[in-house]
């Protein structure tokens, strides 16, 4: 008896790609806020800032995870837009029609935006550097 392998759905494998791309895509950025703040830290080492940066800022990170898996759960509206189907005339309609097909990408613009003033506040690997280097004593704003 010959067994078929089962070969992933396509909409599984967009689910993997999209992932793999955010998970890329935070460990860019988080490289990039680590190099930054190396260079305005003169009185710290890569590896210092690096470990400092997933310490501190692991809910900074867990918030970009959490955006990816966002954007995965309303990749759907996107990636099912039916071209044929014909657009409302006037604007009520239309807005309707598009609060209706886009009804989760909806709601999560309502959902950040109402946490977005929190959000702005949780990075805080360059304060603790910084308390760190005024307690040695060295002024890491001047360079």
């Amino acid at each position: 008896m010959v067994h078929k392998r089962k070969i992933l759905k396509p909409h599984i494998m967009n689910y993997i790609i999209m992932l793999v791309g955010g998970l890329l895509g935070i460990f860019l950025h988080s490289l990039v806020k680590v190099r930054q703040i190396n260079r305005r830290l003169s009185t710290e080492t890569y590896r210092s800032v690096f470990a400092e940066y997933w310490r501190s800022d692991w809910s900074t990170v867990l918030l970009s995870f959490a955006a990816v898996i966002t954007a995965m759960f309303i990749s759907t509206e996107f990636l099912d837009i039916k071209e044929d189907t014909p657009t409302p005339g006037n604007i009520a309609q239309l807005l309707q029609y598009k609060i209706a097909t886009f009804i989760k990408t909806t709601f999560v613009i309502f959902g950040y935006c109402a946490d977005s003033a929190i959000s702005a506040f949780l990075s805080v690997t360059e304060k603790k550097l910084k308390d760190k280097a005024l307690a040695g004593g060295i002024d890491p704003d001047k360079n």
